[in-house]
């Protein structure tokens, strides 16, 4: 008979590729027969909120964090937000998983403490999702809120977590990255960049869609999730003066800019179109279905991006949307992201203004597309095999008996003298709030007084 294990794929918001990456490990594990796949979403918008807020209005210090966090940061996050920690308890008690993948490393701290709660065993595992090396404020000082594996995308993470948490080889995966279903390539049914603008202008009907061009060099300026396509307002407003002194480049390029929900922004450029000749062929986009998305990826020869994660990579790679020109990032972690796309070579980082106008315009980057796109294709074959074996590594892992943290980890007298103490606070103050809920119960006002859920 076959032995099926019941898996929660967890993800939490704090930008879309937590979500992103959550669902393509639920579509993988899906296909196998010896899985039964849940898939959860953490209802708390607050470390969504925190991260948006700081990436957008305080990057200096979102940056200093990413460099200089010391090493109970990620800790103190967890603990600061306890409460929300009920939702994986809840959840637990439910379904009495097998194993639980998380994409954020809060996310899996709440599944440990619901281990604690429950006394359930299942496996705790963590994806890293950025490429490149790891930062301590990622990573739990406290032993025994860690994650039992760890999935890393390349070897400079797998380095990056043996040499930071001293965690066991053979508890740390090293698996693939590619797009989610929706948005790979069916090559049954592939179309030409130039039918998938005819196709475009077919959806987004409007005097402004019909001005979409199938033979101009089509540009994608977009920034994943989090809402900071606004940052582009200053460089298109470049682009508008370097036209204005050449007005025959508007017969030769277009510019997609993807807003998103941030309808503010759309409004913006189409008050600019609508009396500046020198805008006429910058596009706007409002939110998009998966499907829509991806035929605009498809539609443009390559995107310049303002965030790079692995999802935004991948989907783009997928539809031939090279090479990737990477303008600004979120924050610094992204750098290792940067740094990836760089040493294979499909993509380039570009900081100045002008220089990336320049090259725009001089169509440096369209005339070397096939370049890229060999060696786009060989990222996707390499990455898309990684990742088939996912399944088959988490099937060799369920067998075996759970080994105590202390073994998984190379754990000394104070690492394990101060997470003892790290576990008995965060205990204290799980009874306190179960304390705390009785009383509210006999006395109403002091949940009305005293808060404690945010």
């Amino acid at each position: 008979m076959l032995k099926r294990y019941k898996i929660i794929v967890a993800s939490i918001l704090a930008g879309s590729g937590h979500n992103t990456a959550a669902d393509l490990f639920a579509q993988v594990l899906s296909k196998n027969p010896n899985f039964e796949v849940i898939r959860f979403i953490h209802p708390s918008k607050s470390i969504d909120n925190s991260y948006n807020e700081m990436t957008k209005n305080s990057p200096i210090v979102h940056n200093f964090f990413v460099k200089h966090s010391p090493d109970i940061t990620s800790d103190a996050i967890t603990l600061s937000m306890i409460h929300f920690a009920d939702e994986c308890i809840e959840l637990v008690k439910k379904e009495k998983p097998d194993c639980v993948i998380t994409t954020h490393f809060t996310l899996s701290q709440w599944f440990k403490i619901a281990q604690w709660v429950t006394k359930l065993e299942y496996i705790n595992i963590t994806c890293f999702l950025d490429y490149g090396k790891r930062i301590m404020g990622e990573l739990p000082y406290n032993l025994y809120i860690r994650p039992d594996y760890s999935v890393v995308f390349d070897k400079e993470s797998y380095s990056s977590v043996i040499e930071k948490t001293k965690q066991r080889r053979d508890h740390i995966i090293v698996t693939g990255y590619r797009a989610k279903d929706e948005f790979l390539m069916d090559k049954s049914k592939a179309i030409s960049r130039q039918e998938a603008k005819v196709k475009l202008k077919e959806i987004f009907k409007g005097p402004m869609y019909d001005q979409i061009s199938t033979e101009k060099v089509s540009i994608l300026i977009a920034s994943g999730g989090g809402g900071i396509i606004q940052k582009t307002k200053g460089f298109l407003k470049k682009i508008a003066q370097y036209q204005k002194r050449d007005i025959s480049l508007i017969d030769k390029f277009q510019f997609f800019i993807v807003c998103g929900q941030n309808e503010k922004y759309y409004k913006t450029i189409i008050k600019l179109r609508k009396t500046r000749l020198s805008w006429q062929n910058i596009i706007p986009f409002q939110w998009m279905s998966p499907e829509e998305y991806k035929l605009l990826q498809k539609s443009s020869d390559y995107p310049v991006l303002y965030g790079i994660a692995p999802a935004t990579m991948h989907e783009l790679l997928n539809n031939s949307c090279v090479p990737l020109i990477i303008h600004r990032v979120r924050g610094d972690h992204e750098l290792r992201n940067i740094e990836f796309v760089e040493n294979r070579k499909v993509g380039k980082y570009i900081k100045k203004d002008s220089g990336l106008i320049k090259d725009i315009f001089s169509n440096k980057y369209f005339l070397k597309k096939e370049q890229y796109l060999i060696r786009a294709e060989e990222l996707l074959k390499e990455e898309n095999e990684k990742l088939t074996l996912f399944g088959e590594t988490l099937l060799d892992i369920f067998p075996k008996k759970p080994m105590p943290l202390e073994k998984i980890y190379k754990a000394d007298f104070k690492l394990k003298f101060f997470s003892y103490l790290l576990y008995i606070l965060f205990m204290f103050i799980l009874r306190l709030r179960k304390f705390i809920y009785k009383l509210t119960g006999i006395f109403p006002w002091i949940l009305k007084k005293f808060p404690i859920e945010s």
